[in-house]
């Protein structure tokens, strides 16, 4: 049995408002972060985070190397697939943080979004789980 923390955006402005590195996993859906993401953050999707769970653990190992924080911070748009994530990223052995909050509350914390070239952001759109 393990356990790790589960925060929500208001935690990631405060840590990073005091200089905090941290590791950023978007698990959404690819048009999801098109349409916007948190800024120095790394996209990928939950589909494909099985496959790909070699390339999270190099990115916490080179922080923790750096003397950085090794967690993975993983956000998606409600907070259920980062649960699903953070889980998964668990069972692996890699340090997480789940952030359990609406993307939306993002923005209301103060974090930078970034958009992808020639994404139009669609206001009001909303993405389920």
């Amino acid at each position: 049995i393990s356990s790790y923390d589960v925060v929500g955006f208001g935690e990631v402005a405060h840590q990073r408002s005091h200089g905090a590195q941290l590791i950023l996993l978007d698990a959404r859906r690819g048009q999801e972060w098109s349409d916007g993401h948190l800024a120095n953050s790394r996209h990928i999707p939950l589909h494909e985070l099985p496959d790909r769970i070699g390339e999270v653990a190099a990115w916490s190992r080179a922080a923790e190397h750096a003397g950085a924080d090794p967690r993975v911070w993983v956000y998606c748009g409600s907070g259920f697939r980062a649960a699903v994530a953070a889980s998964l990223l668990d069972r692996a052995g890699i340090p997480v943080v789940h952030i359990d909050d609406d993307f939306a509350a993002a923005g209301r914390a103060g974090l930078p979004v970034e958009f992808d070239h020639g994404a139009e952001h669609r206001i009001g759109e909303t993405y389920s789980d």
